[in-house]
């Protein structure tokens, strides 16, 4: 999970995205050349004198190469902080805990699903490169000939053939993944949480 899903305001984790090796040392004063603002503001800002406008913020999670939902969560820290009242400071607190919800929510149902499958088989299907890549070739081309697929993988037959027999075990890795895809479907329109999900989508649908 990224950090600053685990961070109360998004000065703390500001403050640790900047001091981390990632960034180094005059991290403060690239930040505030990137922004267009004096060094001083950004101390401002961290020691919590300042805040950042929405406009900034964009900016900001640029800088720090935010991927959408993180810059859509960091977007909601920042609306809490600057609330002028304390009915939209609840909303915004409100909204913030959905989301943690959300994405909470969705990581739990992955991992409901995958132990599910059962790790002794989990093991034995990814135990060796050869198994996923047999039935990656099967799923994706019109190849079904033992003797080309040993001769595109390097393999000996009997390795593919064996693979290619052992097909119950992917279909219900692949089943199961699938099936907790569509469950959290709503979850992660409603999130923005989708990257998680479309990296295992494609992965499979490529398998």
């Amino acid at each position: 999970m990224h950090p600053i899903y685990g961070s109360k305001t998004y000065r703390d984790f500001l403050a640790k995205e900047l001091d981390s090796e990632h960034f180094g040392r005059g991290a403060r004063a690239e930040l505030a050349e990137y922004l267009g603002v004096q060094n001083s503001f950004i101390s401002q800002v961290l020691s919590g004198k300042q805040n950042f406008t929405l406009e900034q913020t964009i900016r900001l999670a640029q800088f720090l190469s935010l991927k959408d939902p993180e810059r859509d969560f960091l977007l909601l820290l920042v609306s809490k902080e600057r609330s002028g009242s304390q009915e939209l400071k609840e909303y915004y607190q409100h909204q913030i805990k959905r989301r943690l919800e959300s994405k909470n929510e969705v990581q739990n149902r992955v991992s409901r699903e995958v132990r599910k499958i059962g790790e002794q088989e989990l093991t034995e299907y990814y135990g060796s490169w050869h198994t996923p890549a047999i039935h990656m070739l099967l799923k994706n081309s019109k190849i079904r000939d033992l003797n080309e697929i040993s001769r595109l993988l390097s393999l000996e037959p009997r390795l593919v053939r064996e693979s290619m027999d052992d097909s119950k075990s992917a279909e219900k890795i692949r089943a199961a993944v699938l099936k907790t895809i569509e469950e959290c479907d709503p979850i992660i329109r409603d999130a923005g949480d989708e990257e998680v999900h479309t990296l295992l989508f494609d992965f499979y649908k490529i398998a």
